[in-house]
């Protein structure tokens, strides 16, 4: 269960690393928003 965790914090790092400055990065951001929210519902279960 840690590595699926690990797994999904690296995507978010991944994801945020990717935006350069204000642009349309909110693709990146919504979906490191996403992981993270699935992330912690999965661990409060």
């Amino acid at each position: 269960m840690e590595e699926k965790y690990r797994q999904s914090l690296e995507e978010v790092l991944t994801n945020l690393r990717s935006i350069d400055g204000p642009n349309d990065a909110d693709i990146y951001i919504n979906d490191s928003i996403k992981t993270i929210v699935n992330v912690l519902k999965e661990a409060t279960k």
